[in-house]
């Protein structure tokens, strides 16, 4: 009252005007700014454009195979360690990205905006499922040369589960439904944990 124009222009111990309702009341979505479309393309293009290049340049590295073991230095564990966990790196960033932009991006978008968010996504979950192919190779070899034990068949069971979660991520890039990825990614984890109990 006392900063308000009402309070300033009114003699002392006369009543306050009060300002109409309309006046007083805010947008309530002026307080929460959403990100646009734009900002979100910029951020995923840019991302998905590293992991290209990582894919190019690395190609021959990531599925050399039996040639990657023959240099000096390079064991079969090290190997297989290294793709599982240059995929976990890039799943996470690629899920986090992808699944925030979904949220955060608006609900008011162009046909042409909505194409090339969609296209963007896509790219950068197929790539990523190049480097899951790869982890799961590297994985494979460990396996030939020393045999299968709990904890490499507990990898095969993640990796096939993550493969799962950008199919699920995949899905929810073209279907705006936002508990889709979710439900999934619960009920799949699910699956997987009670499969693997089964098989003992």
């Amino acid at each position: 009252g006392e900063g308000s124009p009402a309070g300033r222009d009114a003699p002392a111990g006369a009543p306050r005007k009060r300002l109409p309702e309309s006046e007083t009341k805010t947008d309530p979505g002026a307080s929460r700014q959403r990100v646009g479309y734009v900002e979100a393309l910029i951020v995923l293009t840019s991302v998905t454009s590293l992991i290209a290049l990582f894919v190019v340049f690395q190609f021959a590295y990531l599925f050399g195979g039996e040639a990657q073991i023959d240099v000096p230095g390079v064991t079969y564990a090290e190997y297989a360690r290294e793709g599982f966990f240059q995929l976990l790196a890039v799943a996470s960033l690629v899920v986090a990205l992808v699944w925030t932009a979904i949220v955060v991006a608006g609900d008011e978008q162009s046909p042409k905006q909505i194409r090339a968010f969609r296209i963007v996504c896509s790219l950068m979950i197929v790539l990523t499922g190049v480097i899951l192919l790869s982890a799961l190779k590297r994985l494979g070899l460990y396996e030939d040369a020393y045999g299968l034990t709990r904890l490499r068949l507990l990898s095969h069971v993640f990796i096939f589960w993550l493969a799962g979660a950008l199919a699920l991520l995949l899905a929810q890039v073209f279907w705006t439904r936002r508990h889709l990825f979710v439900a999934g990614m619960v009920v799949t984890a699910f699956l997987a944990w009670t499969a693997v109990n089964a098989m003992n």
